[in-house]
């Protein structure tokens, strides 16, 4: 009945919870970059909202635990992220390649 459930090196989502609050079609939207195979779950038939969508809130599930899950996941700044992505996808894109390589570069100065 937990809405987020971290494992040592996975995370779980409730999806009926999910489904409380987004249509498949949006879940698999928001999914693209991070997994094909959870995308193709999401836009296939046999995932019907009706019959996964929670029908009511577990009852310790309240605005205070909520926003706590919120701000641990980096949510909001994933967020910000994807929203300046849209804007200038050619900038940090080279942003992002920039990174990786001083990235590699510190890998490789920490391995001598």
């Amino acid at each position: 009945r937990m809405p987020l459930f971290m494992a040592e090196t996975r995370q779980y989502a409730n999806v009926s919870l999910l489904l409380r609050y987004s249509s498949p079609e949006g879940i698999a939207k928001r999914s693209e970059f991070l997994d094909p195979y959870l995308v193709s779950l999401f836009r296939g038939s046999d995932c019907d909202k009706s019959k996964y969508k929670m029908k009511k809130l577990p009852k310790n599930v309240n605005l205070r635990n909520s926003w706590k899950l919120i701000k641990s996941g980096r949510y909001i700044e994933q967020y910000k992220i994807s929203k300046e992505f849209k804007k200038d996808p050619t900038t940090k894109v080279e942003l992002y390649r920039e990174s990786v390589q001083k990235a590699k570069v510190e890998l490789k100065r920490l391995e001598v």
